[in-house]
């Protein structure tokens, strides 16, 4: 016969176990909520990265004024394109809308700085010919350049080839219009044909104060491109790291002055591999350069 001590003591027992119980079920509810919310956050955030935070292109405009513009070029209106990485979140669609976009604007200066295909994407002939004919379709009243990157193998150098893109393969082009007095546009690909591209400044006949544009694909080489004794009024570059950036974390700058030179670091419009962004949506840069009459 159980004794009334016995009889206590199970009923404590049951009682501290249904507290246990209730407690265990209210951690694993509590557990399975924080593991629902965090899987939601997750793929919330993954979903916005992928599908949101890589459309919508916006276009950065930038007001320049310069003393040595020549007076000609007042006024002139130039867009830099960048990173189009072709096969990750860039198709044909949003290539007609890049089309639109930069045509709308009526620019008289496009500049392509480099990575057209996405890394290892392999473009099908039908896929090159939309991309010849989209770069073709690009319109600009004096000219479009181009400065290919590492990235951009033989297929992309065949395409741009196909293109009335003029490619400065570590070259120059004085750039005229309405008048004499050109603008030089140096195109750097390599850090060791630099000197190369700045040939014209050794010849007895150059003008050492001459508007400069110079466009790489590497903005690694800023500093290097820094090192001489003539004047550059802008840098043009691609941003070579990932397209997620996380504010307070990441050092990046979209634009910043080194020596009185402009220098523009173009986010560009398509992705990397894994086809993410954050806090960077793709875009153009748009720049308005005028004379300085101060």
């Amino acid at each position: 016969m159980t004794s009334r001590t016995e009889k206590n003591k199970e009923q404590a027992d049951e009682i501290i176990n249904e507290e246990k119980r209730v407690k265990s079920k209210k951690r694993n509810t509590k557990i399975t909520i924080v593991t629902v919310i965090l899987i939601t956050i997750l793929t919330l955030t993954y979903s916005y990265m992928r599908f949101i935070a890589t459309s919508g292109i916006i276009v950065k405009e930038y007001s320049l004024s310069y003393d040595n513009l020549p007076i000609e070029f007042d006024g002139i209106k130039v867009i830099q394109l960048s990173k189009i990485n072709y096969g990750s979140t860039i198709n044909k669609q949003e290539l007609n809308d890049i089309t639109k976009k930069i045509n709308y604007i009526k620019p008289d200066i496009i500049i392509f700085t480099g990575d057209l295909l996405s890394e290892d994407y392999k473009s099908s002939k039908q896929e090159n010919e939309t991309l010849i004919k989209s770069l073709n379709n690009l319109e600009a009243t004096i000219g479009k350049y181009a400065v290919l990157s590492n990235n951009d193998k033989s297929v992309a150098n065949n395409i741009m080839n196909n293109t009335d893109f003029q490619i400065l393969e570590d070259s120059y082009e004085l750039i005229y219009h309405k008048g004499v007095k050109p603008i030089i546009l140096m195109g750097i690909k390599s850090k060791n044909n630099i000197d190369v591209s700045s040939s014209y400044y050794k010849e007895e006949t150059s003008n050492k104060n001459i508007f400069n544009i110079t466009i790489t694909s590497d903005k690694k080489l800023i500093n290097q491109i820094m090192q001489n004794d003539y004047r550059q009024n802008i840098i043009m570059t691609n941003d070579n790291e990932s397209p997620i950036k996380i504010p307070f974390v990441t050092d990046y700058k979209e634009t910043y002055t080194i020596n009185n030179t402009n220098i523009f670091v173009s986010s560009g419009l398509g992705t990397s591999i894994n086809k993410l962004r954050l806090f960077n949506r793709p875009s153009i840069n748009f720049y308005r350069i005028n004379v300085n009459d101060n």
